[in-house]
């Protein structure tokens, strides 16, 4: 009998899953996200030569503007558990013609760094799927230099971005989800008012700041949102894909109608809120 999943195990399979859908979906990703990068590297307060540690780097962001920043003698570490988001993430830094960026495929609960050999660390909606964030936080605060600084990104609560809840009341129609919970590793951890500040407090980190960050989906039609969602969310993948073909198509269609309302001439135009938390060692 198969051994079930860990949580770990369960969010890589599903990430990997969803691979193909960022590496497709590229330029939108990066088009709608790049508040949350520019935010992060702004809290980051980079220089040339720094060493800095990206976690969870995805296809890329932010490490590569931070890559840019620290310039060629500088370093950073790139880490994703999931090896195909790290090689779009290769090919987009080699398009760049970045050569100071060491990605390796791991988790963070996995990497081992000198303590004080870093002088920033980050992670865009990485750190929201590990099962003890605050333990990790730790683990990253002590591999910073005294005064290295740290940001971080997590969603807000979903009513917040209404894209993503549409998707949700339309899945749950179909099949009985199990509640957000903004305490377990997923795309709601750490989203409640006070819970970021919270969590880089109980890690040790001092001068926090959090910041909410307005974000706007960009999308030429509902079936392109829908297209672009489906194939990019994690968990969201595998639920429907998990339903009849009868299901899925009424799930579709509840979401194409739904993101009308956010028309702006010929294109979609759909409102989300992130936030980004800062720190100092």
């Amino acid at each position: 009998m198969a051994q079930p999943q860990s949580t770990r195990e369960r969010i890589v399979s599903d990430w990997t899953a969803a691979a193909g859908g960022w590496r497709r979906w590229e330029a939108h990703n990066i088009a709608y996200s790049w508040p949350v990068t520019h935010r992060i590297v702004e809290a980051l307060n980079l220089s040339p030569g720094q060493t800095a540690l990206d976690v969870g780097c995805g296809i890329g962001d932010p490490v590569i503007a931070i890559a840019e920043k620290i310039g060629s003698a500088g370093r950073v570490i790139a880490i994703d558990p999931v090896a195909e988001m790290v090689e779009t993430a290769r090919a987009r830094a080699e398009g760049f013609g970045l050569t100071n960026i060491e990605f390796h495929t791991c988790p963070i609960e996995e990497l081992t760094l000198a303590d004080g050999s870093l002088d920033a660390a980050s992670g865009r909606w990485s750190f929201i799927f590990c099962e003890d964030v605050v333990a990790v936080l730790r683990r990253v605060r002590a591999w910073l230099k005294p005064g290295g600084r740290f940001a971080m990104a997590t969603w807000t609560p979903q009513e917040n971005s209404p894209g993503f809840k549409i998707i949700n009341t339309a899945l749950n129609r179909q099949v009985n989800l199990p509640p957000l919970d903004a305490t377990k590793p997923c795309m709601a951890q750490l989203s409640e008012p006070g819970q970021l500040e919270g969590a880089l407090s109980a890690a040790g980190f001092k001068d926090i700041r959090v910041q909410p960050v307005r974000l706007s989906i960009f999308a030429k039609s509902g079936t392109e949102f829908w297209e672009m969602m489906s194939q990019m969310g994690g968990s969201l993948r595998k639920v429907y894909d998990s339903l009849t073909e009868d299901h899925r198509a009424a799930v579709a269609e509840e979401v194409i109608r739904g993101v009308e309302q956010f028309r702006s001439a010929d294109v979609l135009r759909i409102p989300a809120l992130a936030q980004v938390g800062s720190a100092t060692a």
